[in-house]
């Protein structure tokens, strides 16, 4: 199957916070089987949170995208045209202004790829073929 892993998880992942992260998604993130990707998107708010200092990273930040793809074994999903289209299509729930999220939510949908957050609003946008899973923390 194949998974765009939201921000938190990334982050979760990245500065080794198991403990964040479920059961049920540490299964999906174990099973080699499965396909697992993380939005360009996700990869420029890892950045951004970096550099407010909400977070610290434990190697130099321009490493991001070789920690994502050699050690941690994630994909990136660079924006597609496609993308672009579903994201000005997408219809925003209320009290979600995130634009970061809506663009993931747009590239899972249009990608039919199953999003994993810990962001309960993203349930919200099954009624636009978004398949989800919640990492219930």
């Amino acid at each position: 199957m194949r998974f765009l892993l939201d921000t938190n998880i990334i982050i979760f992942m990245l500065l080794g916070k198991t403990e964040s992260i479920s059961h049920e998604v540490e299964d999906i993130i174990s099973d080699f089987s499965n396909t697992l990707c993380v939005s360009s998107a996700s990869i420029i708010e890892t950045i951004l949170l970096h550099k407010t200092h909400k977070i610290r990273l434990g190697f130099k930040v321009e490493e991001l995208t070789n920690v994502i793809e050699d050690q941690l074994y994630l994909n990136i999903l660079h924006t597609k045209d496609e993308h672009l289209k579903t994201y000005s299509q997408l219809e925003i729930i209320p009290n979600h202004k995130d634009q970061i999220d809506h663009f993931i939510i747009s590239q899972a949908i249009s990608e039919k790829m199953i999003l994993v957050s810990s962001d309960r609003k993203f349930k919200e946008y099954s009624t636009q073929k978004l398949e989800f899973v919640f990492n219930k923390r």
